[in-house]
């Protein structure tokens, strides 16, 4: 199964209400999620765990967070100061974020986590992260999309990250597993959830 780690983003702001409606217009990768997320690592191919064994993963990972985050109230906030595109795969426009160090501290400790249960493949951090609010255009509508995002978003913006969430990627959506760790924003903290009804551990 092929997985990747994700930031999610507090729904209950106005940045992110707006970030939404845009990406419904010019995001042709929108229904694959309801999560507005942005990717920490580039997927990776679990070998086959049991639940007892992805439970075990899944926790190594949590308390690996837990322990660059406690006690820093702030790192719930990620501030996006410019507007990027590429051509890869399709035209793409993303918001850029700015990574705080001890996040970057933290994504090298769930690299080494990761690459324990992924022998056959080196796992790395994501080179740019970047926040993609419209993808798999063509020349127009990325024309489109940057002329809009420009009149639409005042930089730099703060989103709220809601999760740091494992999921899963299959061919016609990304699917959220596991909630590895959730960032205190007031009264929006929930109780810790295992998303694991349709994995299949046999």
């Amino acid at each position: 199964m092929d997985f990747f780690i994700a930031l999610t983003f507090s729904p209950n702001f106005l940045q992110f209400k707006k970030i939404d409606s845009y990406r419904k217009r010019f995001d042709l990768k929108y229904n694959k999620t309801h999560h507005l997320h942005m990717s920490l690592f580039a997927p990776f191919t679990l070998p086959k765990l049991d639940l007892k064994e992805y439970r075990k993963f899944t926790t190594g990972i949590s308390e690996e967070i837990d322990s660059h985050f406690s006690g820093l109230e702030e790192m719930n906030q990620i501030i996006f100061y410019e507007l990027d595109f590429n051509s890869y795969n399709g035209k793409n426009l993303f918001l850029k974020p700015t990574i705080d160090i001890n996040f970057e501290h933290c994504l090298n400790g769930i690299s080494r986590i990761l690459n324990e249960y992924c022998h056959n493949k080196k796992i790395d951090q994501s080179k740019k992260i970047l926040l993609p609010i419209a993808r798999s255009l063509d020349s127009t509508q990325l024309e489109q999309a940057v002329s809009e995002a420009q009149k639409e978003f005042q930089l730099p913006l703060i989103l709220f990250a809601k999760t740091i969430s494992l999921f899963e990627k299959t061919s016609d959506s990304w699917i959220q597993r596991s909630i590895l760790y959730e960032f205190d924003n007031k009264n929006e903290l929930t109780e810790n959830r295992w998303y694991t009804s349709d994995i299949n551990f046999n």
